[in-house]
């Protein structure tokens, strides 16, 4: 897939999204200069995205709450003479906006385990537990707390192996962060398995830094654990070199259960009769509101086969979370 086609619909959503608000806020902000007002509506935008500023969030929250208001007048007209008096030449939204964002940054830190029990029709020799975490993005705006808390789950649960559904880390995550997440990842008294994301795809040089630990990369390639399971794990689909799924579970015996890592929710492997359980990420339910109406969360089952898509325990870019939750997923595989 090229990643760079999304980039045109971004930028018509930017360039509309922007005209929507600065239309909306002509009344509210006093600038007479239309160039200069006009240039400070569109650079707002990228002046958050790039500082990771909690505005962004505003908004996004801004937009969504100006388009219902304007839907809500063309179909209701002089109807709305009392809510055009609350409306008050924007500034309604903007107090709405703004008291949504700083709720999201509250909730963003409100983390939680959500737990799944998955029957297999496959026969287990032993039932298990597993702890599945995905999209940390340590080190942009994502520090130690997540880690924290996922240390403290872990010690709790105390599970028969610990997942991680890529995005530990961003693409710029210092060196020194990195060291210090693999460090106390490898302290934890529990194997440890993880695949690539979009934002963490690893050079030979990071690679390096897991030689030794208790963690074990999967690129696009299969293990049997404790001769009870398999675990498939795939690169990302940035990757040119990723292979076609059929390549890897070709070999694999049948009887057993599959469990496909995959960072992006992706469902034609899944249709294969042969994958049981798909454990993915990458969509935090939206992260922000709407979002999580268009994305992909929760659990999900095809034929015999079930896909669990997580919300991520981290957020991407800004620390704002108004759809869904922060969390880690507890799996409990069992027999049918």
């Amino acid at each position: 897939m090229n990643y760079y086609v999304w980039v045109w619909p971004f930028l018509i959503g930017y360039i509309i999204g922007s005209i929507i608000i600065g239309k909306n806020l002509k009344k509210l902000i006093k600038i007479k200069n239309k160039y200069l007002y006009w240039g400070f509506i569109m650079a707002l935008p990228i002046a958050s995205f790039i500082t990771h500023s909690f505005f962004l969030a505003v908004l996004i929250h801004a937009l969504v709450f100006f388009i219902i208001k304007d839907i809500l007048v063309l179909i209701f007209k002089d109807k709305l003479k009392i809510f055009k008096g609350i409306y008050a030449r924007g500034l309604l939204v903007i107090v709405m906006a703004l008291l949504l964002s700083i709720y999201g940054y509250y909730n963003a830190y409100d983390l939680q385990v959500e737990e799944y029990t998955i029957e297999t029709i496959k026969p287990l020799q032993r039932e298990t537990t597993i702890v599945f975490a995905s999209d940390l993005h340590m080190g942009t705006i994502n520090f130690e707390y997540e880690l924290d808390f996922l240390e403290k789950e872990v010690k709790e649960i105390k599970p028969n192996i610990l997942i991680i559904g890529g995005d530990l880390f961003d693409e710029y995550t210092s060196l020194e962060i990195k060291k210090k997440t693999i460090e106390k990842l490898n302290n934890l008294d529990v194997d440890i398995y993880m695949i690539e994301g979009n934002h963490d795809l690893l050079n030979s040089k990071e690679k390096e830094l897991f030689k030794g630990t208790n963690i074990n990369i999967l690129e696009d390639e299969s293990t049997l654990i404790d001769n009870n399971y398999y675990l498939v794990g795939r690169l990302d689909v940035r990757r040119n070199d990723r292979k076609d799924y059929r390549e890897l579970i070709s070999n694999l015996d049948d009887s057993k259960p599959i469990i496909l890592l995959e960072h992006e929710p992706y469902i034609k492997d899944l249709k294969n009769e042969m994958i049981d359980l798909q454990l993915t990420g990458h969509t935090h339910n939206g992260q922000l509101f709407p979002g999580n109406f268009f994305l992909k969360y929760g659990m999900y089952k095809y034929n015999d086969s079930k896909m669990i898509v997580s919300s991520g325990l981290g957020v991407w870019n800004i620390p704002i979370r108004t759809a869904g939750h922060s969390e880690i997923v507890k799996i409990n595989l069992v027999n049918a």
